[in-house]
């Protein structure tokens, strides 16, 4: 190396220095611009969630104000879109970023069911739902203020957690410089020092040797190994010397010859080892037999094949011969015979050997014969190589081959394989015997030796298609079999090459005739089943609604005869007209009841996201008069959005809530309502402490017509629960009930959960009439 380029690396370390001092510094500033710019936006949002609590007592003090609750959804926007600005890359920092963003985004529905409870707590008039509402208001800010004060302690907690760790890596960041600072100065010290020796030393000896020469010693060598200037000038020194002693000319030539042989004997030992390498990789080795001396010799390959101590082998033919296996030792010796004998048969074998340990190997052998002018054998060489595994991997893969051939002629289906040309190449058993042939009969014949020609036609024309369109093709088609035409599914594959290159067809396919009648005969039967609903559903209609008429008549015409023959018939008289009267009207009441059930399914409305909040809340309208009759009382808890009819659960509610009502014991009924969530489904539970029902006729609610109870005990028709199992079962749902004599009843019924996203209704005949229960 020149004194310059030593110069300019000692001149290069300080200048580095800096520019690494300035760039971690940059660094640095930035690190702590972007945490500032973090704790800005952190700090802002904190502020923005105080406001929120402000905004929401604002918003419960003026109810029907507009402009609270718009200013509290206008900041919980705002806190969003701030979030989006908040880019934290660190996997803690991001998963309390997006605590905070879950955090907000509760904050909603609370803000919301405060509203709504503020609203209704500013319209009604009831005492009693007056402290509902304010109750449920009270807890429901309660919450809302506490969610907005973790929300603002998780925010300051990440606020803190930011400036720490920026401070921190700041730190480091100075260490790193002054650790940086520190080694370059080091080594800035270490080259003077280099720099200093490089030159003063050289110089030195320098000097001494121009003084020795001048004296008339020619043996001294300066001997500076240095590559700069002063190097170059030792060096030139020395040669001046070495020119002046004549005596030494002879001998640097002999050294440089011993050097040249040196270096051929290095590459000849290193073309060996690469040989012998080569040699390992391939499991190959190399033989050479002197037949006139009766020596073989073996390269190291061969000894790693027969796993033979070099040490250990006799180094002759008949050694050779006991490492083979005694099995194949006889055709070893006739091959060797052969191509001794005769020029024109060459020496190529394989044929097992027998290692020490007792493990086999096959090997293949080579071999060339080397004769003298008399045609006499006087050498023999070749190689050996281990094909043990190549070996095993053909028998494995002729047990593959034979286990798919075993499959492939053993299943059902008919399996082909063509060439682009539509010539057969393979077959399984299967398709070979529909012609009475063997697989190997139909290899390279097409389906015009087989097929009518119409057929063959046909199944060419498929054929082509799946070639141009590189695409598997799948249809149904038409098969001769013993002269009867069947229909078959079919599947055809293009077969592909390493290049993607279409190569053939593979093909399988398998008899549908039975399946495709019975598929025909299933859709017969269903379009049958329809018009028979229908009819029967029409039917039903028109017999309850054309009953109405005369029993109107006849209830008319006796309560007429009630009025004016009362005083002039005796009693039995009257209870007769009595009983047709009363029998009149159940039987108009049963006959509207049947009319409702039948038109669960025909005047259902369309299923759409329903609040099952609003319809409890109709249902207890609806029930004002008998609840108050029974000094009953009706609680719920929170009731969520399901997909359903609204009108139809309303009339499920409110069926179930009037039977808790009206089948209570001594004690004033008590009625529960509330929902679980389980899958996709909502469970709805009505609860009361009612006289209860015996296990025994717990099968019996649901049937229509069906009474627990005589008239006298308790009203009724026995059709409400059923008209409810039909309004479940429209939804897809499940009803079953729960209940013990003298210990209440429990109601169950399961609705489809509405979703969120859905855009609109769904249509009435989204559903089946009836088919598998969903829920619990």
């Amino acid at each position: 190396m020149k004194i310059s380029t030593k110069l300019f690396y000692v001149m290069l370390l300080p200048i580095s220095m800096g520019f690494i001092v300035i760039f971690m510094h940059e660094w640095s500033d930035r690190l702590m611009q972007e945490v500032r710019d973090q704790e800005e936006n952190i700090w802002e949002i904190s502020q923005d969630f105080l406001q929120l609590t402000l905004l929401s007592h604002d918003m419960v003090l003026h109810p029907l104000e507009r402009r609270p609750r718009k200013q509290w959804l206008n900041k919980h926007k705002s806190i969003q879109q701030r979030f989006t600005v908040i880019r934290l890359t660190e996997k803690r920092y991001k998963k309390k970023s997006l605590v905070l963003q879950k955090r907000t985004n509760e904050l909603l529905p609370l803000f919301n069911k405060l509203a709504n409870l503020s609203e209704r707590l500013h319209e009604t008039v009831l005492p009693k739902e007056k402290m509902m509402y304010r109750e449920q208001r009270d807890r429901t800010i309660g919450q809302l203020n506490t969610k907005v004060q973790s929300t603002v302690n998780a925010s300051v907690l990440l606020l803190n957690t930011l400036r720490r760790d920026a401070l921190n890596r700041i730190a480091v960041v100075e260490f790193y410089m002054l650790a940086i600072t520190t080694v370059i100065t080091m080594l800035l010290v270490f080259l003077t020092f280099r720099l200093r020796r490089s030159i003063i030393n050289p110089l030195s000896l320098l000097h001494r040797g121009t003084e020795l020469i001048g004296k008339g010693d020619l043996s001294y060598r300066v001997g500076t190994g240095s590559s700069d200037e002063i190097g170059q000038l030792s060096r030139s020194f020395d040669e001046m010397t070495t020119q002046l002693q004549w005596s030494t000319t002879s001998r640097r030539k002999l050294e440089a010859e011993i050097e040249s042989r040196k270096y051929a004997e290095d590459a000849l030992k290193r073309t060996k080892n690469g040989l012998q390498e080569a040699q390992r990789i391939a499991h190959l080795g190399n033989w050479d037999w002197n037949i006139t001396e009766g020596t073989l010799a073996w390269s190291n390959g061969i000894y790693r094949i027969f796993g033979i101590d070099p040490e250990g082998f006799g180094a002759t033919y008949e050694a050779f011969l006991n490492s083979v296996h005694p099995e194949d030792r006889g055709s070893v010796r006739n091959a060797v015979g052969e191509s001794l004998g005769d020029r024109t048969i060459p020496y190529d074998i394989e044929h097992r050997v027998v290692r020490p340990d007792g493990k086999e190997r096959i090997v293949h052998e080579i071999g060339e014969v080397i004769r003298d002018d008399d045609e006499a054998p006087v050498r023999m060489i070749g190689t050996v190589q281990d094909i043990t595994e190549q070996k095993q991997a053909e028998i494995a893969l002729r047990r593959s081959e034979a286990k798919y051939h075993y499959l492939a002629d053993n299943i059902p289906q008919k399996v082909f394989y063509k060439d682009c040309d539509s010539n057969y190449l393979a077959v399984n058993l299967s398709y070979a015997r529909d012609f009475g042939l063997l697989p190997s009969d139909l290899i390279g014949k097409t389906d015009y030796d087989l097929y009518p020609v119409e057929l063959a036609e046909k199944y060419r024309h498929d054929d082509q298609k799946v070639v141009a369109s590189g695409e598997v093709r799948e249809f149904d088609d038409e098969y001769l079999l013993n002269d009867a035409l069947r229909i078959v599914h079919i599947v055809k594959t293009p077969v592909r090459d390493e290049r993607n290159n279409v190569i053939g067809i593979l093909g399988i396919f398998w008899d549908v005739t039975e399946r495709r009648q019975e598929a025909e005969e299933l859709s017969k039967t269903t379009k049958k089943l329809k018009s028979s609903n229908k009819e029967l559903q029409d039917f039903a209609y028109v017999v309850s609604h054309d009953l109405q008429e005369p029993l109107r008549m006849v209830s008319s015409y006796m309560r007429l005869l009630e009025r004016r023959y009362k005083a002039q018939l005796d009693d039995d008289a009257d209870d007769f007209i009595n009983f047709a009267v009363d029998g009149a009207t159940r039987m108009s009441v049963m006959i509207e009841g049947l009319l409702q059930y039948a038109r669960v399914q025909s005047q259902g409305k369309s299923f759409k996201s329903t609040d099952m909040e609003s319809v409890y809340l109709e249902a207890l309208d609806n029930l004002k008069v008998a609840i108050e009759e029974n000094n009953g009382e009706v609680t719920h808890d929170p009731l969520p959005q399901v997909l359903a009819d609204g009108s139809q659960m309303l009339r499920v509610l409110q069926n179930l809530i009037a039977n808790a009502l009206k089948f209570h014991g001594k004690e004033p009924p008590r009625v529960h309502i509330r929902a679980e969530r389980e899958d996709g489904t909502w469970e709805f539970v009505v609860q009361d402490n009612g006289i209860g029902i015996d296990s025994k006729n717990i099968d019996r609610v649901f049937v229509i017509f069906q009474r627990l109870h005589t008239r006298d005990e308790y009203a009724g028709t026995g059709i409400g629960l059923a008209v409810c199992k039909r309004i479940v079962e429209r939804h897809q749902g499940r009803i079953w009930v729960e209940s013990e004599l003298g210990k209440g009843t429990i109601f169950h019924f399961t609705v489809p959960v509405a979703d969120e996203n859905w855009p609109g209704e769904v249509p009435r005949n989204s559903f089946p009439e009836s088919g598998e229960h969903h829920g619990k």
